[in-house]
């Protein structure tokens, strides 16, 4: 999985890697949007930003 990973170029895997958080974001967003609104929706689209920028500055800066 990790040599797949290696031959990618690094803004590949900063899209996938940010996609795949968007997603799962969405996903976690909409399930806690239904049970909590919309203070927990803006929490959480803060933590699934913050976690994109960090994904993309660790693949970004590794390389």
């Amino acid at each position: 999985m990790k040599e797949a990973f290696s031959k990618l170029p690094a803004w590949a895997i900063g899209v996938i890697a940010i996609l795949a958080v968007v997603f799962v974001g969405w996903l976690v967003m909409a399930v806690l949007g239904i049970l909590f609104g919309l203070f927990f929706k803006i929490l959480i689209l803060a933590v699934v930003v913050g976690a994109a920028y960090l994904f993309f500055k660790f693949f970004t800066t590794r390389h």
